[in-house]
This record gives C-alpha cells, structure tokens and sequence, in this order.
C-alpha cells in the first residue's frame, strides 16, 4: 500500500495505474507539483518552496464544502433482535492525500479519488443533511484486504427497544473523524456507535478511539475547519 510513504517512483507508478499522473520537477530552488486524473480538479499544479519530503497519507473522500458526513449503506441489512447488541465493520471511501512535510509541520497541498464523488439526501429536502454516499458490504469479521481508495472501519451496534429494527442505513460524523494507517499502510478511519431508540430511529456516535489496536494516526486536515463533530441523530430513519 502508499499510505505512510514518501512519494517516490514506486508510489508514482501505483497511481499511473489508476490513472493518475503525478510529477515534480525541480526548478529554482522551488518544486512544481503537478497532477493529471483523479477527481476533484482533475489537473492541477502548485508550487512548492520547502525542502521537506512529500508523504501519502489517506484523507476523507468528500469535499467539505459540500458535506461532513458518510451515509453508508449497507448492501445486506441488518435485522437486529430487541435489547441486542454487536460489532460489524464496513468500508469507507478513502481518498489520497499528498502533504508537505518539514520540521515536524505539515500541510495538506492536495488530495484526490479515483472517480467523482456521490452524494445523497438523508431525510426531507426541507430539513436533511447532504451527506457522501457510499455503498458498501457488511463484515462480521474484520475484512483482511483493502485497496487505496477503501478504508475500514468498525461499528458497535446496540438496539435499547423491545422491537426487531432493520438497519439499512448509517449517517457517520466523517469530516472530523480520525483516519489511521497500519504498518503496512492500510487505512482505517474512527470507530463509531450506533445507539438504536426505537424502530427507524438512532444515534450514531463517534468513539474517539481507532477500531484496532496498534494503528497509527494520520494527520488530519480538516479538523480546523469544524468543531468536533462527535454524533448524528438518525431521525429519518436507519
């Protein structure tokens, strides 16, 4: 996997595989970054002056300026039995994110998918949230491949009714959510907890805590931007 890596021939070659064409070229004490594919602004060039190395690191796959949160949803629903609860995992859209890196400060210059983006309206066109959509299977074990534009992520599901409740859909906090990488550069992203109040209505809330042990936190550029978004009220229904 790239994640975690400088930005060397062997990660510019990954990309070229999907697509995406990155160089750098070194001219006057400055370096030109310059990208062709991806998604968004598919070619784009800027210009660096630092010495520091460029790292991949993953980032979130949405554009915060058009939404903080990942609707996923589930491929196989859940039917969950009353004062029940379980862990399941999913995977998450992950996008590709280039920093510059010196002297212990770092700084997001760009970040890019592999195909546009999707989005859906959770709740009513008066009162729902936009939020990043994404399709995805359901795991009872974590799953043991991932690719560089997915990372993983475990939901804690706990149903407080006295009713079966059938879960289709997850609204996740994403935007300032935390995002990891194992030792061999796989991503992962915050764990979450959904808390079921009844029938088609919930509350999912971020854990502040990887979904596994021994990972490693990635920088997060977006964090500034919000205040901690810790949960979402699923008032239209799950």
């Amino acid at each position: 996997m790239i994640y975690g890596r400088e930005l060397s021939n062997d990660v510019v070659d990954k990309l070229r595989e999907h697509g995406i064409n990155i160089g750098i070229e070194e001219r006057g004490g400055f370096r030109i970054y310059h990208r062709e594919g991806g998604f968004p602004e598919g070619l784009i060039e800027k210009i660096v002056k630092s010495s520091g190395s460029l790292i991949v690191y993953p980032v979130h796959s949405t554009q915060y300026e058009v939404s903080s949160f990942l609707l996923f949803r589930l491929k196989s629903p859940l039917v969950v039995a009353p004062r029940s609860s379980f862990a399941i995992y999913v995977k998450a859209p992950i996008s590709v994110g280039i920093y510059v890196d010196e002297d212990n400060a770092r700084r997001l210059i760009d970040f890019f998918g592999s195909s546009q983006f999707k989005y859906a309206l959770y709740g009513s066109s008066a009162s729902g949230v936009i939020c990043r959509f994404y399709r995805t299977d359901v795991y009872l074990d974590a799953p043991s491949r991932q690719n560089i534009w997915e990372a993983t992520t475990k939901i804690s599901i706990e149903n407080s009714s006295d009713e079966f409740v059938e879960v289709r859909n997850v609204v996740y906090p994403l935007l300032n959510a935390d995002v990891y990488i194992d030792d061999t550069g796989n991503a992962y992203i915050e764990a979450a907890h959904l808390s079921i109040k009844r029938d088609g209505v919930g509350t999912v809330l971020l854990k502040n805590e990887a979904p596994f042990t021994g990972l490693k936190r990635c920088p997060q550029p977006f964090m500034g931007l919000l205040g901690k978004i810790g949960k979402f009220d699923m008032e239209f229904g799950l």
